[in-house]
């Protein structure tokens, strides 16, 4: 991941420095900090994949949580667990730690929500019989669900994804 640190205030010539890692920020901000007197930074996502963007979001980034980034991108979190770190954090104001610990609760459906309530049902009513499932409402059932925020929806990382415990987070 290639981040950016931009100074905060006009030094003569300094627009900041390119970094890939904690060691190279160390390295750079030090010496840039002999040379012209500049320490407070504002840090920029650059270049790097899907995860890697998600979390620079997730753990707001600035200058004093550069290591931390580093060591959660170490982490190697998979699609599902991106999925349900946004919804903890953009929908139920977790912040990234306690989203962290509540990664397990979050129920995660891959596909619409539609296709999931169509599963469910299968599922919970195996032995109705299929002319009762005909007359079966599936997208009013759904309208309930969202309306109780039961089921939430995502697009992110090119898929679809559905929350199917929200209330219950």
């Amino acid at each position: 991941m290639e981040l950016h640190a931009t100074p905060y205030g006009i030094y003569d010539g300094f627009t900041g420095f390119y970094f890939k890692s904690y060691e190279d920020f160390k390295s750079k901000y030090d010496a840039w900090y002999r040379k012209n007197g500049c320490e407070e930074y504002e840090i920029q996502f650059i270049d790097g994949d899907e995860t890697e963007q998600a979390l620079f979001k997730f753990m707001k980034a600035r200058q004093g949580n550069i290591k931390e980034i580093y060591e959660e991108i170490e982490e190697n979190y998979s699609t599902e667990d991106l999925v349900k770190l946004t919804h903890l954090i953009d929908y139920c104001a977790c912040s990234f730690e306690d989203a962290k610990d509540k990664l397990p609760d979050v129920e995660l459906y891959q596909g619409k929500a539609l296709d999931y309530v169509y599963q469910y049902i299968d599922e919970c009513y195996s032995d109705m019989p299929a002319f009762c499932k005909r007359y079966f409402d599936y997208e009013s059932y759904l309208n309930d669900l969202r309306c109780n925020s039961e089921v939430i929806e995502y697009s992110l990382f090119g898929e679809d994804w559905t929350i199917t415990n929200a209330l219950h987070i």
